[in-house]
């Protein structure tokens, strides 16, 4: 808890500067979505990316995984609509 305790005090000082604070995007730390729930937050794509390899591995060997891996790759080059749409596909198929 005391590194999101960090996050809260960059954005209090953020905020005593008179900067307004359009929206977060951060590592995906546990309890931050809930801490600045008046904020838009989003965990960034490098983040969502590695958290799929950690339960895929590089390498998957069934084509569900193998699929899904390199459906995730695309996060990067996509809007959220085409993600979206790609991976319900996924989810319809497997």
């Amino acid at each position: 808890m005391k590194a999101n305790k960090l996050y809260i005090f960059g954005i209090e000082e953020i905020a005593r500067r008179d900067i307004k604070i359009q929206a977060i995007i951060c590592d995906g730390r546990k309890g931050l979505f809930q801490l600045f729930a008046d904020i838009p937050i989003q965990m960034c794509n490098f983040h969502q990316i590695k958290i799929v390899r950690k339960y895929l591995t590089k390498n998957p060997k069934m084509q569900s995984s193998k699929e899904l891996l390199e459906h995730t790759l695309l996060l990067t080059k996509t809007d959220k609509e085409s993600f979206e749409g790609g991976l319900a596909c996924w989810h319809t198929k497997w």
